[in-house]
């Protein structure tokens, strides 16, 4: 018996905003349990793409 596994890719996007709701550009952002990450761009907002989970 042959099993294969094939893993899926997506995309993981984003914004990351303060406590009054402001976005916030430059911030760090990691994938839980990675040490795989990128930044938000200037108007807050991030795209991770081919992220296999």
């Amino acid at each position: 018996m042959l099993l294969s596994a094939l893993a899926q890719s997506q995309t993981v996007q984003g914004s990351v905003t303060d406590g009054q709701g402001e976005l916030l550009p430059g911030v760090t952002v990691l994938l839980k349990g990675t040490s795989t990450g990128t930044s938000t761009n200037a108007d807050g907002t991030y795209v991770h793409p081919d992220t296999n989970r």
